[in-house]
């Protein structure tokens, strides 16, 4: 759990940060928690949160203009069951996740399969 609060965090905060005019065209890398890791030329500025706790982070943050979609589960804070629903958290659309161009998607480790992860 607490990886996955760290890597939403690190994840975010890469997010928020504001472009600088002599930044480099890469922005820092994230590591995931089975060890991949991810770099990221722009901001991610559409993502998407597989799991209730992953969408009440975003929202905690004061970041929720960057959630395009979330899972029917995800019912708290009350404006989250205004996103684009993408299934549950063990079954999900994915043609419905790509119409949504995410940049960035959060899943946690303990409750999505590794399959799904690997279609990601």
């Amino acid at each position: 759990m607490k990886r996955t609060v760290y890597l939403l965090l690190v994840s975010l905060m890469i997010i928020s940060c504001s472009e600088k005019k002599n930044q480099s065209t890469n922005y820092d890398f994230i590591v995931d928690d089975l060890g991949n890791s991810f770099q990221f030329e722009n901001p991610p500025k559409r993502v998407i949160a597989l799991a209730p706790n992953l969408t009440e982070f975003i929202y905690d943050l004061g970041l929720q203009h960057y959630l395009v979609g979330n899972t029917t589960y995800c019912d708290y804070p009350e404006d989250a069951k205004l996103k684009d629903k993408v299934g549950d958290m063990l079954t999900f659309n994915f043609e419905k996740i790509l119409t949504l161009k995410p940049d960035l998607i959060f899943i946690t480790v303990e409750g999505n399969t590794k399959e799904t992860y690997d279609k990601f």
